[in-house]
């Protein structure tokens, strides 16, 4: 099987350091990597390159065991110029193989964050679009009371942005979220699937195997990991929030305003003009 197909395996999450139990000193993560570190398996096979050395047993003519068996030595045996360039190339191509898994993980955290953008970016537009339903000044309000006023703008607001899982508290996660993948992403696609695979320990174990076996190194297709661009949500907040401020005016008018006609004081229509038509 290939390291590509190897990894398509079931993973299983590793616990982290966080995870001691109560009492228990954690140990602290930087005095030994990680064993399912792909740098670290990358690391073992330069190292084999290097020394360009295999050990094999072979007998020793004339020399039998104490229980009669030929007695054996193990010998080491340099490689040839051809064998070191192909190991190179192997090494190599793995690296490959591990830069595009990279790039496919990147890729379908790409797909899922740009599908809750077009989500969250559309829901924004739609409270825009209600907004405009509800008057903006003083003047296209004055048919409304205070209360048929403030119910559709309180209900409005409240999936916008007071509700505990609101529109805005949604478009804020969705922020963290990309600041965060786009800080993964300068580390480049390697880094990002070490960091996976390390979190994942039969795949981690199965990109081993494939490096230090003797199968053919399949490529994955070469991914390219879009740009996220989240400018017209975030406008959409703004934009939205504005909108509402201007029309908490209006409510606060419409308060004052029949306040002073339950009250039965005069109305000043200097203060109010839009009150000429009302009285």
């Amino acid at each position: 099987m290939s390291e590509y197909a190897n990894t398509e395996a079931p993973w299983q999450e590793v616990a982290g350091p966080e995870s001691a139990p109560p009492g228990v000193a954690r140990a602290p993560v930087q005095d030994a990597p990680p064993i399912f570190d792909i740098d670290r398996y990358r690391d073992d096979f330069a190292e084999d390159l290097n020394q360009g050395t295999d050990f094999r047993v072979v007998p020793i003519p004339g020399v039998l065991t104490d229980a009669g068996k030929p007695a054996t030595a193990t010998v080491p045996v340099s490689w040839s110029d051809s064998r070191k360039k192909q190991q190179a190339a192997r090494l190599q191509r793995w690296m490959d193989a591990q830069q595009r898994l990279g790039q496919r993980l990147a890729a379908g955290s790409a797909a899922e964050l740009q599908r809750e953008l077009e989500e969250l970016t559309e829901e924004g537009r739609q409270y825009v679009e209600q907004l405009h339903t509800i008057p903006s000044t003083e003047e296209d309000a004055t048919s409304y009371t205070y209360e048929s006023y403030s119910r559709p703008l309180d209900d409005l607001d409240r999936d916008r942005h007071r509700a505990e899982s609101s529109w805005t508290r949604r478009v804020e996660a969705l922020n963290a979220r990309l600041a965060a993948f786009e800080a993964r992403r300068e580390l480049g696609s390697y880094e990002i699937a070490r960091q996976v695979l390390m979190r994942h320990p039969a795949a981690a174990q199965a990109a081993r195997d494939t490096l230090f076996g003797d199968q053919e190194i399949e490529l994955g297709p070469e991914l390219e990991v879009p740009e996220i661009e989240p400018l017209e949500m975030n406008q959409l907040v703004h934009r939205s929030q504005k909108m509402v401020d201007q029309r908490e005016k209006v409510r606060r008018f419409l308060y004052d305003r029949d306040t002073i006609r339950t009250d039965g004081t005069p109305v000043d229509l200097d203060t109010y003009p839009a009150f000429r038509d009302r009285i």
